[in-house]
Formats: structure tokens, sequence, C-alpha cells
């Protein structure tokens, strides 16, 4: 079988093991800022003001809203249902207009608090004192009580000025800035230390409550109508809730009541014209009489002039409809005070086109509220343009065929009246003159008594109109505040706090390009793993294998021995390479601690420190520096001269010597290669402490020389770029040869990592099996 080939994964790719890695590494922060998120929304969720709602319903009669027949199907379609007028109804609620009644009998404008606790609490018909305020609108005051007669007040201006004075309650108080007075209510004392008050403009409230307004229909076919307001006052939004509800019924009856009121204007201008014909033909009449004492007429020539004068009423009649609808289209074809527009009481009976001017005149009503508060480009107030300019093409119609059809009814008339006029033209000229007069004075007259009759009933009609609308449900007393939901807020404080630290944590994991685990390495890299050196204390000593020989640190030296002879088996006169990317990777701690572990084991080992730029070997091996490979490999020293005794058996050195102009020249002469050839004879195992692979060319030179190159990583400081630079040495060195180690490895940084990588060893430098101070054992 074929040996699988392990394929390089994408470095970004994070398995369950680095999730959790990545939040245990970063554990601190996200608990700093889950507590934080916590703490947050704690703030806000104590300080954010109750928020109280009620609910009125009204129900709103939208079949017929004028009272005028049945509608027909084309006003129902022309007035677009139930769901249209409940929709303009709604923006009838909240406008301007219906909010500034509502508040004649609600106070916004005065607001009095005390403070509770870290809060204010607002006073709604409790203060005891009241401010009548002319100008300083929106100026946040603090009133001190003193005594029974005086108090100091004091303000922040605008501008940033401060005021502090005392006053007399009763008294005006006048500066540049505002004008008021304060009044105490009698019975009432002044308890606490200090109070707070505002005063509103009152003309800016209608705007801002206005928004604060909900209205909405009940169900999408119900015509009812649900009213809802917010407010931090609970009694205050009950009041002002039921206000607004009486507010939309009243204007409702306003609207209603201008018809009657338009109608009574035309029948007294005409009443007025009327009572002075009739004035005008009683006295011709009468004078008539006193001229001509005794007329005698037949009873058939005055049937006819009694029928000729009933004649003559109708056709004054119908011209007095004919004159109202010649008006009236003038009217609708000019499109203005088309609210006024009405038929009632007029005598022309015409139940449809009743109704569609009642629509009509609904509509424009409706289009001027809301124009109040929208413009013309608003949709409600488009769709409400496009239906009156719909009813007046009907209107324009209908009363075209209207009027037409009376001036149908004239001409019949005026027929039958030529015809009997005929008959009484045989008659002497004083019965002709006597019954004409007669006629018209029979005629005036029965056409006032009509019109009396009429603005009787249009007096009663205007005495009695009621709204068409009624309250069903008034508002009640909000007990519970509906806002703000503190355990939703807490939760979602907790939650932020915690998915901010989280994220924080994985940004600062996709930026980071360091490498902490071996993990890390191994997925990028088909090189063979050598071992993982754990991080040492900061009070550990250099030579962790001498010093403490039980540590996990110790048994990772140990296990990294064993890899070395794994990979290259030969018995005598190994030589090994210790590289890394740049400096501070801890080559030189690696060299000497594998060294001596390798020492200790038996084996006769030298270390040779061919980092000769930054030489540290010689320091952590107390030797000196005066000979070594610099001068050997120079010329100016031979291989005995510069090997050094170290207090470790079996452990040679040869330090780096002084510092050469030529270091790169040096390594890459023909002396190294000697010297190899003859160390690997008089030693076991020979390792070269390098230079930086990723700085100098040294180290390359020097692998070429070795039977195995390990390869340092430091965790928490070596660059995952750095693990392709190590594929590239090994890629040259035909696959072979290299091995790595991660060292500073920090289980700490790491959940589920309280055993190592099979080498049992934890962070800290714990004896196997030995237990510690509390009787419990140390892990293995």
């Amino acid at each position: 079988m074929n040996k699988t080939v392990h394929t390089q994964k994408d470095e970004d790719e994070l398995d369950l093991r680095q999730l959790i890695t990545t939040v245990w590494r970063h554990r601190w922060v996200i608990a700093i800022s889950t507590i934080l998120g916590l703490l947050i929304s704690a703030y806000v969720a104590y300080f954010k003001p109750n928020i109280y709602q009620t609910t009125a319903t009204v129900e709103v009669q939208v079949k017929n809203p004028w009272g005028w027949g049945q509608r027909s199907a084309v006003n129902v379609a022309l007035t677009g249902g139930t769901v249209s007028s409940l929709a303009t109804e709604t923006k009838i609620i909240r406008s301007r207009f219906v909010v500034a009644k509502a508040l004649k009998q609600v106070d916004f404008a005065h607001h009095y608090f005390v403070k509770h606790g870290f809060k204010l609490k607002e006073l709604y018909k409790k203060s005891p004192f009241t401010v009548e305020l002319t100008r300083g609108y929106g100026i946040f005051f603090t009133l001190y009580p003193m005594d029974e007669n005086r108090f100091r007040l004091e303000a922040k201006l605008p501008g940033g000025g401060h005021y502090s004075a005392v006053h007399h309650y009763g008294k005006e108080v006048r500066t540049s800035h505002f004008t008021l007075v304060v009044r105490r209510k009698p019975g009432d004392k002044l308890k606490e230390d200090h109070y707070f008050f505002r005063v509103d403009n009152p003309r800016k409230l209608p705007a801002q409550l206005s928004g604060r307004v909900d209205a909405k229909p009940a169900g999408k076919r119900a015509s009812i109508i649900e009213i809802s307001f917010n407010d931090t006052v609970p009694l205050r939004d009950q009041e002002f809730t039921n206000a607004l509800a009486k507010a939309y019924l009243e204007q409702n009856i306003e609207r209603r009541t201008l018809e009657a009121e338009k109608t009574l204007e035309f029948i007294d201008s005409q009443l007025k014209t009327l009572a002075e014909n009739l004035k005008i033909s009683a006295a011709n009449l009468e004078r008539f009489q006193r001229k001509n004492k005794t007329i005698d007429i037949d009873k058939k020539v005055e049937r006819l002039s009694k029928e000729l004068g009933e004649y003559e009423a109708q056709l004054a009649t119908l011209q007095l409809q004919g004159d109202i609808l010649d008006s009236m289209l003038k009217k609708v074809r000019k499109g203005k005070n088309l609210e006024t527009l009405t038929l009632a009481g007029l005598g022309v009976e015409d139940d449809s086109l009743a109704g569609i001017i009642g629509n009509l005149r609904e509509a424009i009503l409706k289009r001027k509220e809301l124009l109040r508060d929208y413009t013309s480009a608003y949709p409600e107030v488009k769709k409400l343009t496009s239906r009156i300019n719909q009813l007046r093409q009907i209107i324009i119609q209908s009363v075209g065929n209207l009027y037409h059809s009376i001036r149908e009814k004239e001409k019949f008339l005026q027929a039958h009246m030529d015809k009997l006029r005929r008959q009484l033209a045989s008659l002497p000229e004083d019965q002709r003159n006597f019954l004409a007069l007669q006629r018209r004075f029979a005629s005036n007259e029965k056409f006032y008594s009509y019109l009396m009759e009429k603005k009787t009933e249009t007096e009663i009609r205007k005495a009695s109109t009621v709204s068409a609308n009624r309250i069903l449900d008034t508002a009640l007393y909000p007990s519970s505040p509906v806002r703000p939901k503190r355990k939703i807020i807490l939760i979602v404080g907790l939650l932020l706090g915690l998915i901010a630290g989280i994220a924080y944590a994985f940004i600062r994991e996709l930026l980071n390009d360091k490498i902490y685990s071996e993990e890390e390495i191994s997925e990028a890299t088909q090189v063979p793993k050598l071992g993982v050196v754990p991080l040492f204390p900061k009070n550990a000593p250099e030579m962790v294998v001498l010093e403490d020989p039980k540590s996990a640190a110790a048994e990772a030296f140990r296990s990294i021995r064993t890899n070395l002879l794994f990979m290259n088996p030969r018995e005598n006169g190994q030589v090994v390479a210790v590289t890394s990317t740049i400096e501070g990777e801890g080559k030189t701690t690696i060299c000497t601690n594998l060294g001596a572990i390798m020492a200790m084991a038996g084996k006769r080992v030298i270390i040779l420190n061919l980092d000769m730029r930054k030489p540290t070997l010689h320091q952590k091996m107390n030797l000196s520096n005066q000979k070594g490979m610099s001068n050997l490999l120079s010329g100016h020293a031979k291989l005995q001269e510069v090997i050094q005794k170290s207090r470790i058996e079996n452990l040679d050195i040869i330090p780096s010597g002084p510092t050469p102009p030529n270091p790169s020249e040096l390594i890459g002469g023909v002396i190294l290669p000697e010297a190899l050839k003859v160390l690997r004879q008089h030693y076991d195992v020979v390792m070269l402490d390098t230079p930086p692979v990723g700085l100098v060319t040294d180290a390359r030179l020097i692998m070429r020389l070795s039977d195995i190159t390990i390869y340092l990583f430091k965790a928490g400081y070596s660059r995952k770029p750095f693990v392709k630079l190590m594929n590239e040495l090994y890629q040259a060195n035909g696959n072979k040869g290299l091995g790595y180690i991660l060292n500073a490895f920090n289980p700490k940084h790491h959940a589920g990592y309280a055993y190592g990588y099979g080498y049992g060893y934890a962070y800290g430098y714990g004896y196997y099996g030995e237990e510690d101070k509390k009787g419990r054992k140390k892990k293995k």
C-alpha cells in the first residue's frame, strides 16, 4: 500500500481545537469585555426612564361617513373602501391639529422633578409649587426652598452662563434670558431640599408629541382604531390618550357642523330677498284692492288662476334649484372652496350626488389636515388629491345632468303656464291684474314658507349634530412600564460584550502571524518534528537538564535526543547544526541543553559556536572567548588550541572567538570541512551553533556540512512565514536531514494542553511522581 502523502493545509483553516485555543489565549480579554458589556447594560437599564403605554379604542363609521343615502359601487371604489378611510383617519389622529386640541386638556409644558436615588422623578400634578413662564423655554432650573417666602433659583443659561439668586414666591423674576413667577400651592409643603423644573414651548409641543402618537386599525377589516401613546408618567399617559380620542371626535363634529352653517348662510340670503319681494307683492295687492272695491271673479277663472299660481311657484323653485346647480357647477370646475359644497337643505334631492359631495368634502378636509404635517408629495396626500379630482369629475357630470333635467321641467311648466295665460287673456283688464297680483303674492308667500321650513330643518340638524364615530374603550391607567425590558438589556449587554471579546480575539488572531503551537507548523510543512520544549520560567537555570534533570523541559530534551537517533542512526561523528530564521529564537540555549543531555547519556559531544557576529555560547558556559572558531578558521590557531572543557563530563566547547570582519568567508573556506572531518573521528556528536539563516548566508553554507539540521521556532516570537523559508531549505536539501523544534511553548495559552505532545509535561518544572506541598501528584 502506497504511503499516504500529507498535503499542506491552508494556514487560515481553523479546527475546533484551534478555535478553543484562540478563545483560551484571549480569555482575560473576553472576560473583561463580557463584564464591561454587562456593566454598561446595567448602567443603561438603570438610567433608562420607564415608558408607559395605554390604549383607547374608537369606532369609525366609514361606510357612509356623511349620512346621505346608500353609497354606490362607484362611490365605494372612489373612496378606497374601509382600509383607505381608516388609514386616513389614523393620519388625522396623529396630526398636529388634533394633538393641539388634546393639549388644551393636558399640561405637557410644565415638568417638575425631584431627586430619586441617582435619577430624577417627575411630579405630575404633585408639585408643591407652580411656575408661570413667558420666556426661557427649555431651561432646566433648580429651586432650593429657604423659608415660607423665599427660595434660591439656579440655572445653566444658554451660552454657558450660570444664574443663581434668591427670590420671593409670587414675585416676577425677570432676566435677559427668562421671565417667570413661582407660586406655592396652598397647604402643600416643600419637603425636599431642592426641586427641578422645566417649561417647554407650547407652540412646539404638537409637533413633538405627534410623533409619539400611535394610531392603527384593530384589524384588517375592522372599523376600529386603537389610539396609543407613550409617556414617562402613567397618569399623564392615560389622560392624554383619552384627551386625544375626545379631540378626534370633536374635530369630526366640527367638520359636520360646517355643512349646516353654510346651508343656513345661503337660506338666510334667499329669505332676505324673498321677504322684500313678499312685502312688495302684498302692498301691491292691497293697493289694487283699495282702488277697485269689489271685483267678481268667476269660479272657473279663479280655479285657472290658482293653477297658474301653483305652476309659477314650481317654476320659481326650479329656477332656484337651477341657479344653485349652475353656481355649484362653476365652483366645482374652479376647484376652490369645495369644502363648503352642499346640497342639504337646498331642495335639490339626489341621494347619490349628495353622498359623492359629502365624500369630496371629507377628502378635502382630510387632505388639509394632513398638509399641516406633510407635504403634497406624501403618498397619502397624493392619494387623496387623486381621489378629489375623480370625485370632481363625477360631480360635474352629475350636476350637469341634474341641471339639464331641471331646465327640461322648466320648459314643460312654461308651456302649461302659457296655455293658462291665453285662457285668462280674454278677461277684463282689472280682473287680469287682480289675479296676477294675487298669484304673485301667493307664490312669494308659499316660497317663503318653503325656505323657512328648510331653515328650521337645517337648524335642527345643526343642533343635533353628533359624531358618527364613538369611543368604545377609554384608556386605562398603565400600572407597569412597557419599556425598557431591563432583563433583555442585561442579556443583550452580556452577549454583546462576549461577542465583542470573541471578535477581538479572532481579529487579533487573524492579524497575528506569530506561531504559538506545533500544529501551526505541522499544518504548513512536511518537515518532521523533533520535539517541543516548554517555556522556561523566569527564574529557571540556563542549563535546565543539568540543574533540574527531572523537569518537563529536561524530559523534552531527552525526547529530542531520541528522535535525533532515529533521524540519523549513525553511531559516531554525527554533525548536528542548529539554526533559526532570526536571532532571539533560542539557538544557543537549545544547543547547550541538547549537547549536555547527550553528554549525560555517555556520548562524546562538542559544540562549535559558528555565530561569530553575536556570540553568547561562552557566556552561558562560563568560558573564555579569547580563542575560538574565528582563530581556527583564519589559520591563527590549531584545533587543539581552541577546544575547551566544560563543567559537564564528555562535553567540550569551541567558542566563537574574537569577532572577525568576514565571518561568511571564514565559514566558506576549506578549514571548516577539515576541522569537522577531524572532530567526527574524536566525538560521537558535533553540534554547530549557527547564525540565523534568514539574516546571513553562513547557515546555508554550514547546513551542507551537517548530517542533521535542527530548525528552531520560538512560540509567541517566530512568525508563520518563517515556515516557508524552512520548506525551501528542506526542498533544497533533497527533503532529508532537516527537522524542527518548537521552543518556549506555553501550555497556558492553549486550552486542553494539561498534557503535552506525548511527553507528559506540564507548565513549569514539576517532578514526575513527586507530590507537592498539598499532597497532590504532579501531572505526568
